[in-house]
């Protein structure tokens, strides 16, 4: 792959080509949108452009990588030594990793730096920072740059974003750095100033589907079903599939639509059931209930936008840890109380 088969997002890659041209690129970027858009996949280009032995030039005079020299396919394939990615370790306890003791083990498995350990479950950590810092600091092993890029930079401990504003101070030579989160404003203001912003925007139906075709990841009649719901973002309309979103829509839609009927007992009896405690399943279910609502207009303009708040207050109840059958209960009480008004 290389830029000019990656959808909708012209602006943000000529952004980036011209830093190439120009021989100005930053020591640190960052690429805001929503998720599944994108972002990292233009991080994988640029890095490309960026280590690539025979970069073609285009018509427009930009350059482009060339996608075959050993460089680039080391980058597509995740083992080039001068290409490493941060993100949130969130599978800790449930590979058995971690779960006897406490203690961080440092590794670089698959060009991804994690650092193990149960505090660092669901977010990005002080070591792994440090770890970067050290890192970020050796020779370039084969390329001209090394490349970090901190996938869900919004995920960063308060520590660890005090380290990787240190690293940003005093960026090394020939280090690029490259922050991906939806929103800036979720990053320490310091952090903010010292990055390039990149932005990047939802693709269109068309952009959409032209995507999922490609990646011949849904082939499926309802495929122009998942391009109306995934909000302009390819990356949703594939977790809508793999959740099997379109079934789920007919159970929801139907709370949703009888919830002033159901008693006080059909609501516990409901959510007792259905949820008993997987929080990653809650999550899609309120992600779900929020796109049934904006789409399907099941209720007016005011009441959507009450029950939205409700759903967004359910997401931050299951993050302090309150039981996903708890806050399904109350979030249907909730409604029930708005759709009755």
């Amino acid at each position: 792959m290389s830029f000019k088969k990656i959808e909708g997002q012209a602006q943000a890659i000529k952004y980036l080509k011209n830093f190439v041209g120009y021989n100005r690129v930053p020591h640190a970027l960052l690429f805001t949108g929503i998720d599944g858009i994108g972002k990292y996949r233009v991080a994988v280009e640029f890095t490309k452009i960026l280590n690539c032995l025979a970069p073609v030039r285009e018509l427009d005079g930009n350059m482009d990588s060339c996608g075959q020299c050993l460089p680039c396919k080391q980058i597509e394939e995740g083992v080039y030594p001068d290409f490493e990615v941060i993100e949130r370790i969130t599978d800790i306890e449930e590979n058995g990793e971690g779960s006897s003791d406490d203690k961080d083990i440092e590794s670089v498995a698959g060009n991804t730096i994690e650092v193990r350990g149960k505090k660092d479950k669901e977010s990005i950590g002080i070591d792994q920072m440090r770890l970067l810092g050290r890192r970020a600091h050796l020779r370039a092993v084969d390329g001209k740059y090394r490349v970090f890029v901190i996938r869900g930079a919004e995920w960063l401990q308060q520590a660890a974003a005090n380290s990787l504003l240190k690293l940003l101070e005093e960026p090394p030579l020939n280090v690029v750095i490259i922050l991906i989160a939806q929103h800036k404003y979720s990053l320490l203001k310091t952090i903010q100033s010292r990055c390039q912003e990149v932005k990047f925007t939802r693709l269109t139906e068309d952009e959409v589907k032209r995507v999922l075709v490609y990646t011949g990841e849904i082939e499926d009649e309802n495929i122009n079903e998942y391009v109306r719901y995934s909000c302009g973002s390819p990356g949703l309309a594939l977790d809508l599939f793999n959740a099997e979103f379109l079934q789920q829509r007919t159970e929801i839609t139907a709370w949703l639509k009888q919830v002033k009927i159901l008693s006080p007992l059909d609501i516990m009896g409901l959510t007792a059931k259905k949820y008993t405690g997987d929080r990653d399943e809650f999550r899609g279910l309120i992600k779900s209930m929020m796109l049934i609502l904006q789409k399907d207009k099941l209720y007016n303009k005011k009441k959507t936008v009450e029950i939205e708040a409700i759903l967004l207050s359910a997401s931050k109840m299951v993050e302090a840890m309150v039981s996903p059958a708890s806050v399904m209960a109350t979030v249907l009480f909730k409604i029930q109380q708005v759709a009755e008004q």
